[in-house]
């Protein structure tokens, strides 16, 4: 397969993955950044990530040309990304942000579609709090052939 057709499929991937962000995220403003991350306090979450769906999406944009130079690879890849929410009183989040990978762009969409994901399922706890309040975590997950 052509390098052409290949960066053709990957843009409409993307896209299609940004579509699904701005869709979902309804009132949610999700972002790449930075934060204090060691010094938030650790989100709580009540579910697992939706593995099968976010291994397919990496899959996909781990095989392109920059994710492989920075020497990621489709079939075997462990991701880590930390992230911080800002958590209202009721639970609902209100505002994502990922840390920025410079090295592979796209793995912070990915990772952003997941946390939405929690959130739009109202996975993220309730605060005990009378006001919003930041939080982070981090989300790690990897991939190999026995994934599969």
């Amino acid at each position: 397969m052509g390098t052409g057709i290949v960066m053709k499929k990957l843009r409409f991937f993307l896209l299609a993955l940004a579509g699904l962000v701005a869709s979902a995220a309804a009132g949610q403003a999700v972002e790449t950044g930075t934060a204090p991350w060691d010094t938030l306090p650790r989100a709580r979450v009540s579910d697992a990530l939706e593995y099968p769906l976010m291994y397919g999406w990496a899959k996909q944009l781990l095989a392109t040309d920059s994710c492989r130079k920075a020497g990621y690879r489709p079939d075997r890849f462990n991701i880590d990304t930390r992230y911080a929410v800002l958590v209202a009183p009721d639970g609902d989040v209100r505002r994502i942000v990922i840390e920025e990978n410079k090295a592979c762009p796209g793995v912070d969409l990915v990772v952003g579609l997941a946390l939405q994901g929690l959130s739009r399922t109202h996975k993220f706890h309730r605060t005990g709090e009378d006001h919003p309040r930041w939080y982070a975590g981090r989300i790690t997950f990897s991939g190999s052939p026995q994934s599969q």
